[in-house]
């Protein structure tokens, strides 16, 4: 769900509840910059790939920015990820649980 202010900003989560298991849970996210735009038919005979990726940083041990280039107009483009694990209403950042 897009906020009102802050439309970019969009939250994804997901839960996982282990059922008959014990283990090492590993969790991987990143932010894929090579993606192509493949669907629509009319558009197959031109170049696919739009951005060109100039930066990728690791800004903190959890937050991931990705800084792009639309390949024709030069256009500017940047977006972040932060990674943050959760147990009740205990939240994991940085090495550190927190209410």
């Amino acid at each position: 769900m897009a906020k009102g202010r802050r439309p970019s900003a969009v939250p994804g989560r997901i839960s996982v509840g282990p059922e008959n298991w014990s283990g090492v849970l590993e969790i991987r996210s990143g932010i894929d910059g090579g993606v192509v735009n493949a669907r629509v038919p009319r558009f197959q005979p031109f170049d696919k790939q739009h951005l060109k990726a100039v930066e990728a940083q690791l800004v903190e041990p959890d937050l991931l920015l990705l800084r792009c280039r639309t390949r024709n107009s030069r256009i500017g483009i940047a977006t972040a990820l932060r990674t943050a694990v959760a147990q009740g209403d205990l939240l994991r950042r940085d090495g550190n649980w927190r209410r």
